[in-house]
């Protein structure tokens, strides 16, 4: 069950990451239609993306840990281990879907992502 529950955590990580770069498809456009290459923007919305991730695993795993009340000797136990393994694929995975997103948005045409659509 426990793998399971891993990869359904990972696929979730994933398609909300990729969902906040999507829905910032408005700002990359205009920062292209400043001038900006694409490199630049696809730096700078994965970036935007991962913070709100980073900062929510870092308090969530502190705050975990205070009440477990874990100290360094139970780390190493295996359980605790594989949480910290479930913990760094979820951050790779969270990478890799703002990398994704961002490649998706800053793939279409600028002036696309500004339309309004009906």
């Amino acid at each position: 069950l426990y793998p399971v529950a891993a990869a359904a955590s990972a696929l979730l990580c994933l398609g909300l990451t990729v969902l906040l770069v999507i829905t910032s498809s408005k700002e990359a456009a205009l920062l292209r239609m400043l001038g900006e290459t694409k490199k630049q923007v696809r730096m700078k919305v994965a970036l935007v993306a991962l913070t709100p991730c980073l900062l929510g695993h870092l308090l969530g795993e502190g705050a975990g840990l205070v009440m477990t009340g874990a100290v360094l000797g139970v780390i190493f136990e295996p359980g605790m281990i594989a949480a910290i393994l479930c913990i760094i694929i979820c951050l790779v995975v969270e990478f890799l879907g703002a990398i994704i997103g961002a490649l998706l948005t800053t793939r279409r045409n600028p002036l696309e992502l500004l339309q309004v659509k009906e």
